[in-house]
């Protein structure tokens, strides 16, 4: 992590970008097994705290509790380096393959 980027928040787009590989993960690995959704209780919001990406996580930290301000149930989710398997790049639509089958 350069010093640069300890200093400087993370902009929207890199929050979302952040968020979005891990939540599209963790979807993945549900997908391989879905019991890992009995833990998750309906209706809450999940947050996913990174433990190798302590900047997203420190920003995850102040979304838990804007959306518990809100009134709403939160699920906070530790992700351990490599727990997921990571995403497939996307340099192709998905959906070819699934209309070749």
């Amino acid at each position: 992590m350069s010093t640069e980027s300890a200093t400087k928040p993370l902009t929207e787009e890199e929050v979302f970008q952040r968020n979005l590989e891990i939540s599209g993960a963790f979807t993945m690995a549900v997908l391989r097994n879905p019991r890992m959704l009995n833990d998750i209780p309906h209706g809450v919001t999940i947050i996913f705290l990174p433990e190798d990406d302590p900047e997203l996580a420190a920003y995850n930290r102040t979304l838990i509790a804007r959306v518990l301000d809100e009134g709403r149930d939160v699920w906070v989710r530790h992700v351990k380096p490599g727990e997921f398997p990571p995403l497939p790049p996307l340099d192709h639509n998905p959906w070819d393959d699934v209309r070749r089958q």
